[in-house]
């Protein structure tokens, strides 16, 4: 009975053993792919309006009603070169207008409002009582927000201006335009009018509309 009993226990132990050493549950750990970062999305490419060059047609300077007043009570009145002082075919009421012609400029029209500059010859000018000041070489700069000249060959800010209602009429009949550009005299064109015409104006007495009617280079 002895040897039965080894014999048994060795069979078992041997199966234990069998159990203990075989494949049994998996205890492998999963690789972990790590996720791949696509980035920041691609930025779209922004392609900025084209500025159109211009070299005519007039740059238009025209007192508003009420300043027109102020200038007439005043005895100041709006002169320049001939032919450029009247109306145009289309102009809509019966003030007067210098029509000043544009030599050169670069406009970017699809701006809102538009910007850029032209340049102009012809002069500008006020005169009282046989005392003139004429402001020439006018540069309307709509970056700036202003329009330059000379008075005498001295450089000068002429008007200061506010562009933010400025926009483009573009019509099939007429040349493009840049409309509702206002402005007012600055104060060193209101000091050149007071040293030599003896005028006390203003900037609310000095408000101007300038239209600029524009033939783009090549049309």
């Amino acid at each position: 009975m002895a040897v039965r009993r080894i014999a048994v226990v060795a069979v078992l132990l041997a199966g234990l053993g069998a159990c203990a050493n075989g494949p049994g549950p998996s205890t492998t750990v999963p690789t972990v792919v790590p996720a791949i970062d696509p980035g920041p999305p691609p930025i779209a490419q922004v392609v900025p309006p084209a500025a159109v060059r211009v070299d005519g047609v007039h740059a238009s300077i025209e007192f508003v009603p009420a300043s027109e007043r102020a200038l007439d009570d005043d005895l100041i009145e709006l002169k320049t070169e001939e032919p450029t002082l009247g109306q145009l075919p289309g102009w809509k009421d019966g003030s007067d207008t210098a029509h000043l012609p544009i030599t050169e400029g670069e406009l970017l029209l699809a701006a809102t409002p538009p910007r850029g500059h032209v340049r102009t010859e012809g002069m500008f000018m006020l005169s009282r009582q046989g005392s003139n000041v004429q402001f020439e070489d006018l540069e309307i700069d709509l970056d700036a927000a202003r329009v330059t000249g000379t008075v005498e060959g001295r450089p000068i800010t002429v008007f200061d201006l506010d562009v933010s209602r400025a926009r483009v009429e573009d019509l099939p009949s007429l040349p493009p335009m840049v409309v509702d550009v206002d402005g007012r005299m600055s104060e060193e064109a209101l000091r050149e009018l007071q040293e030599k015409l003896g005028a006390g104006l203003t900037p609310e007495d000095t408000r101007v509309g300038i239209v600029l009617r524009l033939r783009p280079v090549g049309s």
